[in-house]
Formats: structure tokens, C-alpha cells, sequence
């Protein structure tokens, strides 16, 4: 499932789904554990230029080969005009994290279930704040729980 993922003060401040406009169900029950998996992947990949530490894992080096990390992104967050950006991940089955697009923190960016007046007033000791759409009216199938990221989706329809 993707997720959109707010930096401030080099940190993780704020995560929310990114598709805001259906319910699901697992997201209240698994909030920690995609909380963690997205922190782990920015602390050790996103926020470290991604150089993989020889400390982790063979599982989570593995999950970090070129394939899964695109190396025109890496020296973009040394780049970056300020330390906020917006990060959009997939989160899969595994809890493996998969980087979408990484980009400046801007009104031009949509906040989605937060507010821009909200992500500003965020500093470096405030709590990470997870967000899901609550409403369970909005709520979602069960092929689109298993859907690939609507990113993918969008550029395969334009393809067409």
C-alpha cells in the first residue's frame, strides 16, 4: 500500500495513506509496524545517502539493492533546498519499503489527511503522527488491498 511521508528536522513527522479516499480496515491495526518499516527505510536509506550500514540484516541489505533503491534519487536529498520533502512509499505485504518519488515539501504537493498549516507547525520534538481514513463508508475491497501503487496504475493507463 503506499503512503505519503513528510520530513521535517531530518526525521519522519508524518505518514499517511495515500489513497485518502477509501478505508482500510488492516491500517488501524498495522499502523506501528508500517510506522517502523518507513523509519527504518528513511533512517538507514533515504536519510543516509543510501549507504547501507554492514550492521543490518542480510534480509534488510537484500531489500535495498539497486533494484528496489533508484540511484538518480540518492544525491537528491543532499540537494534538497531545505531539510523538509515529501516522501511516497509502497509498504508491501513484508513490510518491505519501496521509495515512489521523493520531492520538496511545497503547497504545490497535496497534504492529503493533513494540512500544510499542520505539517509547518510540526518541530523537531513533536511525535510521529500516523493518519488513516477513518470513515468506514469509504471502505475498501479486497482486490484493492492487494493492489499495485496507483502511480504504476496511472503511467500503464497512460500507455495505453
Amino acid at each position: 500500500m503506499e503512503f505519503r511521508t513528510f520530513v521535517k528536522h531530518r526525521r519522519v513527522q508524518a505518514i499517511c495513506q495515500r489513497d485518502d479516499e477509501q478505508h482500510y480496515q488492516h491500517l488501524e491495526d498495522d499502523a506501528q509496524k508500517i510506522q517502523q518499516a518507513i523509519e527504518g527505510f528513511f533512517n538507514d536509506t533515504v536519510k543516509g545517502q543510501g549507504k547501507v550500514s554492514p550492521s543490518l540484516s542480510d534480509q534488510r541489505n537484500a531489500m535495498l539493492t539497486p533494484k528496489h533503491v533508484n540511484p538518480f534519487w540518492l544525491p537528491t536529498t543532499e540537494k534538497m533546498s531545505g531539510p523538509e520533502y515529501v516522501m511516497d512509499v509502497y509498504v508491501d505485504n513484508a513490510s518491505r519499503v519501496w521509495l515512489i518519488d521523493l520531492g520538496p515539501a511545497r503547497d504545490t504537493t497535496d497534504a492529503l489527511l493533513f494540512t500544510w498549516a499542520e505539517l509547518d507547525s510540526l518541530d523537531a520534538d513533536s511525535p510521529l503522527e500516523f493518519r488513516c481514513v477513518l470513515d468506514l463508508s469509504r471502505q475498501a475491497g479486497a482486490s484493492q488491498r492487494e493492489s499495485k501503487p496507483k502511480n504504476s496504475i496511472n503511467l500503464y493507463l497512460s500507455c495505453k
